[in-house]
């Protein structure tokens, strides 16, 4: 048993962005209309400025690069409904997959994959992790926005190397 759990193996990036941190959703079990349908309505209440839609055999990734202290992060996750973050609660900081899923020395699922990118032009952020974005441009083909913000980050990033379920 505890050879199998240390053979399923992830590598995922923090939320953490500094002092602040971006928004991630993981958001199983949904087709892509109603993940686009969530990620739209939290566009507007809490006034981001972008969502990136990653697809997984799950369903779907959601990333948002601006950046916000944790507690709004939480808000947002908790107000989503349909959110599958609320174990990062307690860990003080959200973690999404990155790499594929491996298990017993193999691949078991592929990394996630770009779907598209909804952006709301009006929404200014304060902040934004221009160090997210490179990662997700490079990674994923995310593309590389503008940004007003005023304070960018592009430090440093966590990567974790977690045990999946599957």
């Amino acid at each position: 048993m505890l050879k199998m759990a240390l053979d399923r193996c992830a590598i995922g990036i923090s939320s953490r962005a500094g002092r602040r941190h971006v928004l991630m959703l993981d958001m199983d079990g949904l087709r892509l209309p109603q993940v686009e349908n969530i990620a739209f309505r939290l566009m507007a209440k809490h006034k981001l400025s972008h969502m990136h839609i990653l697809g997984t055999r799950d369903g779907h990734h959601v990333v948002c690069f601006d950046t916000m202290t944790w507690n709004k992060a939480k808000g947002i996750m908790c107000t989503s409904g349909e959110d599958k973050m609320h174990h990062s609660f307690l860990r003080g900081h959200a973690v999404l997959r990155i790499s594929g899923k491996y298990g017993s020395g193999r691949m078991m699922r592929e990394p996630p994959a770009h779907i598209h990118t909804m952006v709301t032009p009006g929404n200014k952020p304060k902040g934004f992790s221009l160090a997210h974005q490179g990662i997700y441009a490079k990674l994923f083909g995310v593309p590389e926005l503008p940004t007003s913000a005023t304070i960018k980050y592009d430090g440093a990033l966590d990567l974790v190397r977690y045990q999946t379920g599957d």
